[in-house]
């Protein structure tokens, strides 16, 4: 899988959260100008692989995607264009979670402003330990090994 450094938004960065408050990535991915057509046609993925397992009664994660026209610095006045999907309450290290970024042509998900990033919010509870790496690439690994259906004799 190939990942670029500059569209890493976090790195065993702690999710530490409770309901009422966010996790932002530490870093951002500046598109130079609002509205760039991140992808060209080619499906985009964020992937966010669970470096410390999340601890917290019944706590799980929501990732969204941001973007925001002036500050890079995420925060609660950032656009969410996407709520992506969820890190399970019982999501262990090791664990890696593919997500499909919906394309941004300025219909329903609107267009990107010129700086994107990740949020983390808890739901269902406090987490109280977890770190993740979230990076945005175009081909995720998604290899997955099963069982052999046949005995050989």
């Amino acid at each position: 899988m190939y990942v670029d450094a500059e569209i890493e938004f976090s790195s065993a960065q702690s999710i530490v959260a409770n309901d009422t408050n966010s996790v932002y990535s530490t870093n951002w991915y500046d598109l130079g100008l609002a509205s760039r057509d991140i992808g060209n046609g080619v499906p985009l993925y964020l992937v966010v692989n669970v470096t410390t397992a999340l601890v917290g009664a019944s706590a799980a994660c929501d990732v969204a995607l941001l973007s925001d026209a002036t500050d890079a610095a995420m925060d609660s006045g950032s656009t969410v264009h996407a709520t992506l999907g969820t890190i399970g309450a019982t999501a262990a290290a090791g664990t890696t979670l593919v997500f499909s970024i919906p394309p941004f042509n300025g219909t329903s998900a609107g267009e990107l402003l010129r700086y994107i990033g990740v949020r983390f919010t808890a739901s269902g509870g406090n987490i109280t330990a977890g770190n993740v790496d979230a990076f945005i690439t175009n081909t995720p690994q998604k290899y997955k090994s099963y069982a052999k259906g046949y005995t050989i004799s």
